[in-house]
């Protein structure tokens, strides 16, 4: 090196610079043979390599000898430097590298992107057939690097990425069937959907007999093989199933992307097919039939489907457990339910909870075992988390998860506190108050071993359930059970602690041990790790579709159209009506504290049956349940008796019996609407009358939630004209199931149907008349008083429905009326956003 700038220095004549480059040439191969000397009689190091090449353009080392040097001790961010100065005789060793940095070494491709920015398309294609080269003996390639090079594809290449680069990459790829499914296999289980059948015309592009055969049952069920009536057949299956090592994830694979494209019913002939085949060789072990039954319950959602059944009987599921269907004998008939044993602090009481602190990567991972697992939980779901204000500040994105061993997380962008759930669940403080209070430490940087709380009061959650609305709540809860939920479209003014309450709100009808495994965020741009997320981004996690939940003005959610969830959805409608108030049902939620997963089978039945302290009666058994329900059997077999036995037997059913009682109440009345005797039944009982008034009470309760669900004709319409008191719960009814629309009486709805030939409705119909329709007109809630607060709920949210998409108006006149009298039901419309844009009305003194 010395040599050649004396050269240059002896060298005056101009004319030795009109060859800059040549110059340049010959003093940077000297550099880097000199650099490389150097290290190699150990005077330098992996620091010189790394400034040399980070100092120069390209080509920094032109005779390649220094990014080999510098590969054996690389970093991630030294592969900005190997993509600078890339030769295709890297391949190789970048290859090897990116294995230890990434499958290797516990990192994601995600972790790498960033320093592969810029890279040229030669080098992606180079490391995808790297990851994908068969190892010795022709095993297949581990399945961390088949993902990475999934990912890589996806990001950098294949279908988008340029033909003549990506094509020998392509056709070595399809030429094994087995390396195909890999790359299909492990996309879907960490990308899902979006992109799957890109990928798939691209493989099959290269026009492999053998492959184009596992590929057909992907095309076909993706839509893509030109004939949407295709069935998939038991060839097609047969050649995925028999795909060397990847098989059997394979096949479970084309199931789930069944039941996520609606194409249940092309794949369950040739699927039946296999199964047999494959319990004729084998039954299918405990752990083999626990997977098939998750992949299942995906295609066939309904288990009793005959489809569904059909399916179990090949895997060897067993029959229905009979606890599913049984009735709760304890206590027996005649006897008082016993008082909950489970203890709950009084609001307001002060509580420590122990608080362990992480910092989400790329921060180092923490030297306890909590921690670490703390930490790496963090790093799958914080980096979406969308930041609104300074670091650690109030108004960043929240992100809350139960790591299903005990611990439960908040975390900001870049902080992450954890507690122990047992005691958090115990200690009766609500995921708003550690949320807030853990993001408040952060931003004073004081991160506490022990964060000072107090013990929330469950009256007031209960409240925020009802001003969100309890039916739009419910459906959000419901809509958990059968699969990941996005709400959308919340506007800024949506403080995160109103969203907290919302969340709060949501998990409040749904069991406390749900928390053990939940994920949920206030604001995110990548919903896909999240249970229930507020964001703008994506309908599709890992391959299962999010239920959308609109937020205007206020949340819309309506009944999940599957079954879990519209059976959850409806018993939770059924036990606010018959059981107990919102109160009661979120604090017998919250008793139920054992660990819970909803993606596993068993857990999502419990919570549907009478397991669910939420649907346990509060009131004895009656003593003639055994006979009703003899009546309802008879009747199922067409052997009707008189209307009032019939009657009395639908009475005791809703009065007296349990959750599955009163499902059969409802089969019962389906019946009698079938042979055009439920009318009558049903206005006996709304005209019904007796001593025991809990009983009476919950017979009428249960006459009109027959009515939404049966229907009822000009008997019932009589009842309901005849008796104000039992119109206005009709109205309120309906008002907590969501059913606003419903209700117009401009449309012909239920308040026009309620109206008595002589045009005059009640006072307190015509309150709610007057409230659905859109020209100004005098209000008096002291009309609706007298029938408690139900009905100014009631009012109050069809007030709001009204307005969800205009100005405020009424539904500000409203609070502000009630400010004085009901001032904990407006402070809860006020406190937890559901107010919207008429929270600013309402803000001065009432007029």
């Amino acid at each position: 090196m010395r040599t050649v700038l004396g050269w240059l220095a002896e060298d005056i004549t101009p004319r030795s610079f009109s060859r800059p480059g040549e110059i340049f040439q010959a003093l940077t191969e000297t550099a880097a043979l000199d650099l490389a000397t150097r290290f190699a009689a150990g005077r330098a190091g992996p620091e010189h390599l790394r400034r040399h090449l980070a100092a120069l353009p390209a080509p920094a080392d032109p005779t390649g000898v220094l990014v080999p040097l510098l590969l054996p001790f690389a970093r991630p961010e030294d592969l900005t430097l190997v993509a600078r100065h890339w030769a295709p005789a890297l391949a190789p060793a970048v290859v090897d590298l990116v294995v230890r940095l990434c499958a290797a070494g516990g990192r994601e491709y995600r972790d790498l992107a960033s320093h592969l920015q810029g890279a040229p398309e030669a080098m992606f294609a180079a490391i995808v057939g790297g990851l994908l080269e068969p190892g010795a003996d022709d095993d297949p390639p581990p399945l961390d690097a088949v993902e990475l090079a999934a990912d890589i594809i996806r990001e950098h290449g294949g279908a988008t990425g340029d033909r003549a680069t990506w094509a020998p990459v392509r056709n070595g790829l399809a030429a094994s069937p087995a390396r195909t499914l890999q790359v299909l296999v492990r996309y879907f289980a960490s990308r899902g959907v979006p992109g799957l059948l890109q990928l798939v015309e691209w493989l099959a592009a290269a026009g492999q007999p053998q492959t184009d055969a596992v590929l057909r049952p992907f095309r076909v069920l993706g839509g893509n093989s030109g004939n949407s009536q295709e069935s998939v057949g038991h060839p097609d299956l047969t050649a995925v199933g028999a795909a060397d090592g990847i098989g059997e994830a394979a096949m479970l694979t084309v199931v789930r992307l069944a039941g996520w494209s609606g194409r249940a019913e092309a794949l369950t002939p040739a699927l039946e097919e296999w199964l047999w085949a494959e319990a004729d060789r084998a039954p299918f072990s405990v752990a083999r039939r626990r997977t098939w039954t998750a992949a299942l319950d995906e295609l066939w959602p309904d288990r009793r489907a005959d489809e569904r059944q059909r399916l179990g009987r090949l895997i060897g599921e067993p029959k229905a457990r009979r606890r599913l269907l049984r009735r709760n004998t304890e206590p027996t008939d005649g006897e008082a339910v016993p008082d909950d044993p489970s203890s709950r602090l009084a609001a307001g009481t002060r509580v420590q909870l122990g608080a362990g602190w992480v910092d989400p990567a790329p921060s180092p991972q923490p030297a306890s075992a909590d921690g670490r697992g703390i930490w790496e939980l963090a790093r799958l779901y914080t980096p979406g988390v969308r930041r609104d204000g300074p670091p650690g500040g109030t108004s960043d994105g929240l992100v809350l998860f139960g790591d299903g061993g005990g611990r439960l997380a908040v975390c900001g962008a870049d902080w992450c506190c954890h507690t122990g759930l047992a005691r958090f669940v115990d200690s009766g403080v609500g995921i708003t108050g550690l949320s807030l209070a853990a993001a408040a430490s952060a931003a004073a940087g004081s991160r506490p071993s022990r964060l000072q709380l107090v013990a929330a009061d469950q009256r007031l959650g209960a409240l925020d359930v009802d001003a969100f609305g309890f039916g739009a709540v419910a459906a959000v809860a419901a809509g958990l059970l059968d699969g990941p939920v996005s709400v959308v479209g919340a506007p800024p003014a949506l403080t995160t602690e109103q969203r907290l309450r919302f969340i709060e709100a949501v998990l409040a009808l749904l069991p406390a041990g749900l928390l053990a495994g939940v994920a949920v965020t206030t604001a995110t741009d990548n919903p896909t790790p999240f249970r229930l997320a507020f964001t703008t981004q994506g309908q599709i996690s890992g391959g299962r579709s999010r239920l959308l939940v609109p937020w205007g003005d206020l949340p819309e959610a309506a009944e999940p159209p599957s079954s879990y969830g519209r059976e959850y959805f409806r018993r939770l409608l059924s036990a606010r009506a018959l059981f107990q108030d919102t109160a009661g049902l979120v604090h017998a939620l919250s008793a139920w504290r054992d660990p819970l997963d909803v993606d596993q089978a068993e857990d999502l039945l419990d919570v549907l049956t009478d397991t669910n302290p939420a649907f346990v009666s509060p009131l004895p058994a009656s003593k003639s349940l055994e006979k009703a329900r003899s009546r309802r059997r008879a009747a199922m077999a067409g052997r009707f008796a008189r209307e009032p036995e019939e009657a009395d037997a639908l009475r005791i059913l809703l009065s007296g019996g349990t959750m599955a009682d009163l499902q059969d109440a409802v089969v019962f009345a389906n019946r009698l609407e079938t042979f055009q005797r439920l009318d009558g039944i049903l206005a006996r009982l709304i005209r019904g009358d007796g001593r025991d008034t809990d009983r009476v009470a919950r017979t009428h309760a249960g006459a009109l939630l027959l009515l939404q669900l049966s229907g009822g004709g000009e008997a019932v319409r009589a009842a309901l004209q005849e008796l104000p008191e039992a119109a206005v719960s009709w109205i309120i009814h309906l008002t907590r199931s969501g059913s606003f629309a419903a209700l117009n009486a401009a449309q012909g709805g239920w308040l026009r149907w309620l109206t008595p030939p002589s045009g005059q409705l009640p006072p307190a119909l015509a309150v709610f008349q007057a409230l659905v329709t859109p020209r100004p007109a005098p209000i008096d809630l002291r009309l609706l008083a007298v029938h408690g607060d139900d009905a100014l709920l009631a009012a109050l949210q069809i007030a709001r429905y009204g307005e969800r998409h205009g100005p405020p108006g009424r539904f500000a006149q409203l609070l502000r009326a009630l400010h004085h009298t009901r001032p904990a039901l407006v402070d809860s419309f006020l406190r937890s956003g559901a107010a919207g844009s008429s929270a600013a009305a309402v803000a001065g003194p009432p007029r």
